[in-house]
């Protein structure tokens, strides 16, 4: 497999998949090197070239779209248990269990014998369930000003001051602007999805508009980042080269609608507690009018990172 899907995604995240069917459920090998040159992996820690659990995330999801034209509904579980560096040629082995509108998937990604993360999740048959333009049309109160905080004496509104606190950069920076915050207990940022984002680059015209739909994992990966600034914020930035914050897992982590060009995510994350270095955020995620993402606990902390080589 090269160059990118022709739907939306970040990378191509497998190289080589193998599946193997036994009725209606099937199980899955999917195979992907990491290379450190690859300008998302660039992005996401600078001067540390690791494959994100999102990708992890992403990996199962374009295996799954390859073996059965199925797409991600829920996160029901994930652990980030090492890291996946540079050159490391990561294995990910799925079991798919047929259910009445789609397959439980549970799986793991290794580096030979060491387990790096595990993971349970829900997928539905593409064009099935949701569509970009359902969604919980819930009402939400508006973004009350009042709340607005300041950061080292400045409004932290602006993408600028955002990248004094995340060490994430282009192409994997994925917040715009803080619109309110509540130190320590909440955050509301937000995120415009442009047709002109690399996730799209793979996409051939005239292609069905549900190939636009954003990628989950930049989704997950954007309300991370959102958990992030919650955490850090009044924090000085920590110049420390042996660790990093880290996202290690998620429980529930629910899809109801998606979101395309043209569309703002708006992230309401609230920080549940913090234990040492870990931190727990839960929240949601909306696109306009539309809820299309919850999630019941998304889990960080800081971890030490070998420098890639």
């Amino acid at each position: 497999m090269t160059g990118l899907p022709d739907y939306a995604a970040p990378l191509r995240a497998v190289d080589l998949l193998d599946v193997r069917a036994c009725g209606d459920d099937f199980e899955l090998v999917a195979q992907i090197t990491v290379d450190g040159k690859e300008p998302n992996l660039r992005g996401h820690f600078p001067g540390q070239a690791v494959y994100p659990g999102i990708f992890v995330i992403e990996t199962l999801e374009q295996a799954m779209r390859e073996a059965a034209n199925a797409r991600l509904r829920t996160v029901r579980s994930v652990r980030f248990l090492a890291p996946v560096l540079d050159g490391d040629r990561m294995v990910l082995t799925a079991t798919a269990k047929r259910t009445e509108d789609g397959w439980d998937v549970t799986g793991k990604a290794a580096l030979g014998a060491t387990t790096t993360a595990k993971i349970r999740a829900t997928f539905v048959a593409v064009g099935g369930a949701e569509t970009c333009s359902e969604g919980d049309h819930t009402s939400e109160p508006a973004v009350s000003k009042a709340h607005q905080q300041t950061v080292g004496g400045r409004g932290m509104t602006e993408h600028h001051d955002i990248r004094v606190l995340l060490p994430q950069r282009y192409p994997l920076l994925l917040v715009d602007r803080v619109l309110e915050l509540v130190p320590g207990e909440s955050i509301v940022t937000i995120k415009a999805v442009t047709g002109t984002e690399p996730c799209y680059a793979g996409i051939p015209d005239g292609a069905p508009a549900s190939r636009y739909d954003y990628p989950k994992s930049l989704m997950i990966e954007s309300f991370g980042q959102s958990a992030a600034l919650l955490w850090l914020d009044g924090r000085a930035p920590v110049e420390d080269d042996d660790t990093t914050l880290m996202f290690i897992g998620a429980r529930d982590y629910r899809f109801t609608g998606a979101a395309r060009p043209g569309d703002v995510l708006r992230h309401e994350v609230r920080l549940e507690s913090v234990l040492a270095d870990t931190a727990f955020a839960t929240g949601r995620t909306w696109a306009g009018d539309r809820l299309i993402a919850t999630v019941t606990t998304l889990t960080a902390t800081r971890r030490p990172v070998r420098a890639a080589a």
